[in-house]
């Protein structure tokens, strides 16, 4: 069987029939010449976001309290008051819930990264625990 030309310009030769290669597998140094390696990189990256954002908008609730402040002095009995208070409140919710979502977004990111980086290791290690068994005489 043969792919087309476009798919092994894209992904190059397709590997013989009867063989595969599975993570860590491989006899190279970090499984390199595995076709699948496990990196916890992008998991850990994007928590490390996650946490910026929960931290800017923590400060952002912090400035909005500050910003907000005395603003109302003087302004009774003026609607004005009533929609900065309305305002304020669906930012102060808005602000709340993406510091909370990027809170566990946080944690849960950092927990899969650890649990891919011990994934890779763990496979490894399980395929070296496997003895080969002999070939069958006869054959």
């Amino acid at each position: 069987m043969t792919f087309s030309p476009e798919w092994e310009r894209l992904f190059g030769p397709a590997e013989p029939a009867g063989q595969m290669r599975l993570a860590s597998a491989g006899e190279g140094s970090k499984g390199e010449d595995a076709d699948l390696h496990i990196d916890n990189a992008p998991w850990t990256t994007a928590a490390g976001v996650a946490g910026e954002l929960h931290t800017s908008a923590r400060t952002a609730l912090r400035d909005l309290d500050l910003a907000h402040e005395g603003v109302t002095w003087g302004s009774e009995g003026f609607t004005i008051g009533a929609l900065l208070a309305e305002v304020r409140e669906g930012w102060d919710k808005r602000l709340s819930s993406v510091r909370d979502e990027c809170s566990r977004l946080d944690r849960s990111l950092k927990a899969v990264g650890r649990t891919f980086g011990e994934v890779d290791g763990d496979i490894k290690q399980s395929f070296r625990n496997i003895a080969p068994k002999p070939p069958e005489e006869g054959r």
